[in-house]
C-alpha cells in the first residue's frame, strides 16, 4: 500500500489487452462485466446486473451468494476480479508532503488526515500516487492523490467476494474507475482540461472534477434516484378525482418504464396517472437534484478558480432515467456526455434491447472501469489478502516445481535489484535532506515558539469545549445525524435550524419525566412543509411518523406550526418546530 507496484505475483503476469473483470457491489445492485481493450477503446465480453432485494441488503450471507449466482447465471468462468468502494468509508484526498523515504509514506499521509479523517486511522488501509513534486523553502515536497480507507470496511468487502469463490486482485476508488473508463473510451482527459464526473446512484449521487490523473474536487449529494422513486409514493389523484396509492415496487416500475415525460405528453400509465401528473412529481426532484449539481460547478470554479470545465458525463444506475439526460443538458449550461458501456463498447453489446440498455447501461459503467483500470494507480487491498510469488509457487509446484523455482528466483533476483537501487536512492535523497535540514536549522526556532504557542491555544481550547454542554471526550456524530435526518425529509419539507435543547427546556409542559432522557438533551427541529393546508398537515403527520421511527428517537413532540409568510415564500405552507426525545438506553443519539 504506498508502495512501488512490482510483479509481486504471477497472477499480474498477463498481457495488455486481455480480459479482465470489474465487481461492482452497490447499495441496491450488484454488477458484474468482463472486458478488454480493443484498439481505441473497449469490448465487453460479459456482463450482469442483478437488484439487492431491500430485506437483505445487511445481511453479508445473502449478499455473498447473490454474488456468487450472479457469476454461475451470466457464465463468467474467471474467478479473478477488481472491486471499487466509496462512499463514507472512504477518503479521497489531495495533499502535499515533504519527500520522504517510501516507506514512510503511509503513516506520514495518516497523519496528515487525521484532522479531516471521521474514521478510525489505526487500520486504515492507504495508498497514493504522485502527481508532480515541488521545492518550498529549498526542501522538496511531493504532490499527491492519496485514497484511506476504513480497516473493517474493507475486510468486509474482501470476505464478501472471496465467499463467494472468487479471487481479489485489487481494490480501487470509485472515481479512478470512471477516470479509467473514460480514458479508455476517449482519450480526451490526458491534457489539462478539467472533466467533471456525475455518478448518480440510489440513495447519492456523487460528483468528481479531474484534470489528466490529477483528481481535484469531490462532493456528495444525499440525493438519488431513490427519492424519485419516494415522489410517486405519494398518493395520487385520477381523472375522477380518485386517490390513488402506489407500493414501492411499482413505483420503480413506473419510474423505470416511464422516466420524466415530456411537458404535455398524453396518455399514463395502468393506474391512471396521467403523464403530466407524473412530469408534475418528477420535476421538483430533479430540479433539486440539478441545483445542487450546478452549486458544486460553482464551487469547484471558484475554489480553484478553474473555468475550463470541457464537459460533464453522467453514469450511475439513476443516470439511466428516461428524460433525465435531455432535462441536465437543458439545467447546466456545460457539455454533457452520458457513459454508457452496453452502446459504447466495441461491438456494441447485443442481446439486450435498445430500452434495457438505456437503462441499465450507465449503472455499468464503474465495474468497465475496474476491469480497464486494473488498480493501476490505487490498490486498497489490505497485504495479507494479496498473492505472492511464494503463495504461487507452492500452489503450483506439484505440477512443475523445477521451472517454476527458476521462474521464482529470476523474479525474486529482479525484485531484490530494484529494491537495492530504490535503497540507494533513498539513502541519496536522505543525505541530500540531511544536508537541507542543517542549513534550514537556525531558522526553525521561531516556528517551534509558534508551534508551542499554538499546542497551548488548542489545550485552552479544548478545556472550553469540555466546560460547554454536551461536551464530552468523542464529540456529537453530527454527520450521522443529519444523514439520518436528510434521509427521513419529505420531498416538500426542509429544515433550516437544528439544535441542541436541555433534557427539561422550559416548552416541555409533560407532567411525567422521561426517565431514560433525563441526562440527554433534545433536539429541537425548525424547517417548512409546502404545499395547501391539507397536504402541509399530512406531510408534517408523515415526516413526524418517519422520525419516531428512526434509531434516533423514542417520540417527537410537535410544538408549534405557523402559516408560512406570503412575502417571504412563493409557495404556501406551514412553518414549524419539533422536538425530538431521544431514543432509550442503548440506542441514544450517536455521540
Amino acid at each position: 500500500m504506498g508502495t512501488p507496484k512490482f510483479f509481486n505475483t504471477l497472477g499480474f503476469l498477463m498481457a495488455k489487452g486481455e480480459k479482465a473483470i470489474g465487481l461492482d457491489i452497490g447499495s441496491t445492485a450488484i454488477k458484474v462485466v468482463e472486458v478488454k481493450p480493443k484498439g481505441d477503446g473497449f469490448q465487453i465480453i460479459k456482463f450482469a446486473h442483478r437488484p439487492i432485494p431491500p430485506e437483505i441488503q445487511e445481511n453479508d450471507a445473502k449478499i455473498t451468494d447473490l454474488i456468487r449466482d450472479l457469476f454461475q447465471s451470466s457464465g463468467i468462468k474467471n474467478k479473478k476480479v477488481y472491486l471499487a468502494v466509496s462512499g463514507s468509508n472512504v477518503a479521497i484526498r489531495r495533499t502535499t508532503l515533504p519527500k520522504m523515504p517510501v516507506a514512510e509514506l503511509p503513516e506520514a499521509i495518516k497523519w496528515d488526515a487525521q484532522e479531516e479523517v471521521m474514521f478510525p486511522l489505526d487500520n486504515a488501509e492507504v495508498d497514493y500516487y504522485i502527481t508532480g513534486e515541488k521545492m518550498e523553502a529549498g526542501s522538496p515536497f511531493l504532490e499527491m492523490v492519496t485514497v484511506i480507507a476504513e480497516g473493517e470496511f474493507i475486510r468486509r468487502q474482501v470476505h464478501l467476494v472471496k465467499n463467494a469463490g472468487l479471487h481479489l486482485l485489487g481494490i480501487n476508488a470509485f472515481p479512478l474507475a470512471l477516470m479509467a473508463y473514460d480514458n479508455t473510451l476517449s482519450q480526451t482527459n490526458e491534457g489539462g482540461e478539467v472533466t467533471g464526473y456525475i455518478d448518480m446512484g440510489a440513495e447519492r449521487t456523487r460528483i468528481y472534477f479531474a484534470a489528466g490523473s490529477d483528481l481535484l474536487f469531490f462532493r456528495e449529494i444525499p440525493s438519488g434516484g431513490q427519492n424519485v422513486t419516494e415522489a410517486l409514493m405519494q398518493p395520487f389523484e385520477d381523472i375522477e378525482g380518485r386517490r390513488i396509492v402506489v407500493e414501492e415496487s411499482r413505483a420503480i416500475e413506473i419510474k423505470m418504464e416511464h422516466g420524466l415525460p415530456e411537458e404535455g405528453a398524453t396518455g399514463g400509465t395502468s393506474e391512471g396517472i396521467t403523464f403530466d401528473e407524473l412530469f408534475d412529481r418528477i420535476l421538483p426532484v430533479l430540479n433539486k437534484q440539478a441545483e445542487e449539481l450546478y452549486r458544486s460547478v460553482e464551487y469547484f470554479k471558484n475554489m480553484f478558480k478553474r473555468d475550463d470545465i470541457s464537459r460533464l458525463t453522467v453514469s450511475g444506475g439513476a443516470g439511466g432515467l428516461k428524460g433525465f439526460y435531455r432535462f441536465l443538458s437543458e439545467m447546466l449550461e456545460l457539455r454533457i456526455e452520458q457513459f454508457n458501456p452496453l452502446i459504447q463498447s466495441n461491438p456494441p453489446v447485443t442481446g439486450v434491447s435498445e430500452e434495457e440498455a438505456q437503462m441499465i447501461g450507465p449503472s455499468l459503467t464503474a465495474a468497465t472501469g475496474l476491469g480497464l483500470g486494473a488498480c493501476d494507480k490505487i490498490n486498497l487491498l489490505p497485504e495479507e489478502f494479496r498473492p505472492s510469488i511464494k503463495k504461487d509457487l507452492i500452489k503450483l509446484a506439484r505440477v512443475a516445481i523445477v521451472p517454476l523455482i527458476l521462474i521464482g528466483l529470476v523474479l525474486f533476483t529482479g525484485q531484490m535489484r530494484s529494491k537495492v537501487e530504490d535503497r540507494e536512492a533513498t539513502l541519496q535523497s536522505a543525505r541530500q535532506q540531511l544536508s537541507q535540514l542543517q542549513q534550514s536549522l537556525s531558522q526553525l526556532e521561531a516556528p517551534k515558539q509558534e508551534l508551542a504557542r499554538l499546542e497551548a491555544q488548542k489545550m485552552n481550547l479544548q478545556t472550553r469545549i469540555g466546560e460547554m454542554p454536551l461536551g464530552s471526550e468523542k464529540g456529537i456524530d453530527f454527520p450521522k445525524i443529519f444523514k439520518e435526518l436528510a434521509r427521513r425529509m419529505p420531498s416538500n419539507a426542509s429544515l433550516e435550524k437544528v439544535s441542541y435543547l436541555p433534557a427539561f427546556y422550559e416548552g416541555n409542559n409533560e407532567d411525567e419525566e422521561d426517565e431514560n432522557s433525563s441526562d440527554l438533551s433534545l433536539l429541537n427541529m425548525e424547517g417548512q412543509v409546502f404545499g395547501d393546508e391539507v397536504k402541509s398537515l399530512d406531510t408534517l403527520e408523515k415526516l413526524m411518523a418517519r422520525l419516531e421511527k428512526s434509531f434516533l428517537f423514542s417520540r417527537i413532540q410537535l410544538v408549534e406550526t405557523v402559516e408560512l409568510d406570503g412575502s417571504l415564500y412563493s409557495q404556501e405552507g406551514l412553518r414549524f418546530k419539533l422536538i425530538g426525545f431521544p431514543a432509550e438506553r442503548g440506542q441514544e443519539m450517536p455521540l
